[in-house]
């Protein structure tokens, strides 16, 4: 593959993963050339560590970091537009993190709001699944410390609303999940603060079509294509229904970490923190009555290649 194949790349760093999108435009759509992604956990045990990056987390990421930018080089060798969320926002020593990772990487890393976090996810789910049919959609990122959930007007392309809550499945497993497996009292105490945090939530239209984004979603949307005939289906534009995401939340909820990295389908380094996106997922469906939801595998990072490197073909 040719040098400098890219015209950019967006690095994500995430609480959970950190992420990286090589692309090119090719008759005015966005084209990977090259993709990668390494969970480094950088949000672990934040609020355990009175709000401070631990040192393990830091130099697992910054290593992380490291290693995307070096397989990156031989498609895109410009400036990365990197990015940083929850967990960058919420922890003190964020900024002795940020001059690490620009000494050792040379990397600077933006830590955006989560309101700016919501809008890029609202951009991706938009500008590549492309669903002529809906007047409104509902999009909703389930990260590792935060949940971005957006509603939008699809034929005009604004936001109507959004919300940035400040729970993901790294934060609600931390917080109420640490059983294995997780006692039902632990899963019904992390179902209420949910609840809480979206008691306040605008609802979306009634027409809106339910998109979701983020790895919590992939990974259950990969559960559930396990129990289906046609195994093979793409995941992103998948349609999955609440009911077969509640048959997956019944069998993640009673079975250990161990047992979770047997399950095809499912990442075995995400066998520790998916109950809890599950949680957060159905949690929010309920919230919003979606009975339906469609699989974006194009998230975050890819709203902010949008965003840093437009488009310029008229």
């Amino acid at each position: 593959m040719p040098m400098n194949q890219a015209d950019g790349a967006v690095l994500d760093v995430g609480t959970n993963s950190i992420k990286i999108l090589c692309a090119s435009w090719e008759d005015k759509q966005l084209v990977p050339v090259y993709e990668d992604s390494i969970i480094t956990r950088l949000g672990e045990g934040l609020e355990y560590n009175q709000y401070r990056l631990r040192e393990g987390a830091m130099r697992r990421t910054i290593e992380g970091i490291s290693e995307l930018v070096k397989r990156s080089g031989k498609y895109y060798s410009g400036k990365i537009a990197a990015v940083g969320t929850s967990a960058l926002r919420e922890a003190h020593n964020s900024e002795e993190f940020l001059q690490r990772v620009n000494q050792i990487a040379g990397i600077d890393i933006e830590i955006i709001p989560g309101e700016e976090e919501a809008r890029f996810s609202y951009i991706a789910v938009r500008d590549s699944l492309n669903i002529l049919n809906a007047d409104n959609l509902c999009v909703v990122d389930i990260g590792g410390g935060s949940t971005e959930i957006i509603n939008g007007d699809n034929k005009r392309g604004n936001i109507k609303n959004r919300v940035s809550i400040p729970v993901g499945a790294v934060k609600l497993t931390d917080q109420f999940l640490r059983s294995d497996p997780a006692t039902v009292q632990q899963i019904t105490a992390a179902q209420g603060a949910v609840q809480t945090y979206l008691s306040s939530l605008s609802h979306p239209e009634s027409d809106s079509i339910m998109v979701g984004v983020g790895g919590t979603v992939t990974n259950l949307a990969n559960l559930v294509l396990q129990r289906r005939t046609e195994k093979n289906s793409a995941l992103h534009g998948l349609q999955i229904d609440i009911d077969e995401l509640e048959r997956e939340f019944t069998r993640l909820a009673v079975a250990t970490v161990n047992e979770k990295r047997t399950f095809p389908g499912l990442d075995p380094e995400r066998a520790d923190i998916i109950l809890g996106g599950a949680v957060l997922l159905l949690q929010v469906m309920t919230a919003i009555g979606s009975e339906q939801l469609i699989v974006s595998t194009k998230g975050l990072r890819w709203g902010v290649f949008y965003d840093r490197y437009p488009c310029h073909i008229s």
